[in-house]
């Protein structure tokens, strides 16, 4: 029976060991902010090129003009990685985009996933609103411009199928500037 007893032991001593080493972990602060820490703060002009749209979909399809609009978004790291988060600027027409947006560092480019209702348009004929799953993400170009797309697959209906267009990200200003379109 002490054979038993000694295992336990040991196991013990092993958890308290393991959960020691993680709490110490999280109580030491992520690395240090330099030029390798990925970093979208500031204000920046977001426009999506939805003139070039293409896909599957009726959507892909219908003629629409490009539009953009200002936004400031606001960068976080941890151990867990980054996240750039929309702080201010327009929210989308559409109330079933999740607001307001949060991107996360992928290693290569910002990118969000989400769910959502496309409002699926028909002339003489309301709006049919289906299912969608979306993905957005911006590639830097330079520390002040990005390229990106936005994707997205609609689940039925007129809509059904796919559209994607091109959209870019250019820093109208950064934090302690004044630029109007930093170059």
């Amino acid at each position: 029976m002490s054979i038993s007893i000694r295992s336990h032991r040991g196991a013990l001593s092993l958890l308290v060991a393991i959960a020691t080493a993680a709490l110490l972990a999280l109580a030491v602060p992520p690395p240090a902010a330099d030029a390798a820490t990925p970093n979208w703060t500031g204000t920046w002009k977001i426009t999506s090129l939805a003139s070039g749209k293409t896909g599957t979909s009726l959507a892909a399809r219908q003629a629409e003009p490009d539009f953009s609009a200002t936004y400031t978004l606001s960068t976080s790291c941890s151990w867990f990685g980054c996240t750039a988060k929309v702080t201010s600027g327009p929210a989308s027409s559409n109330p079933t985009v999740p607001w307001p947006p949060s991107y996360r560092w992928t290693g290569s480019r910002w990118q969000r996933d989400f769910s959502w209702q496309w409002d699926c348009y028909q002339p003489g004929a309301a709006k049919v609103w289906k299912p969608a799953r979306s993905t957005q993400y911006f590639t830097p170009q330079s520390a002040t411009s990005m390229t990106g797309r936005w994707t997205t697959t609609i689940s039925g209906g007129p809509c059904n199928g796919t559209v994607a267009w091109n959209m870019t990200a250019v820093r109208v200003s950064s934090p302690g500037t004044q630029c109007t379109v930093c170059t």
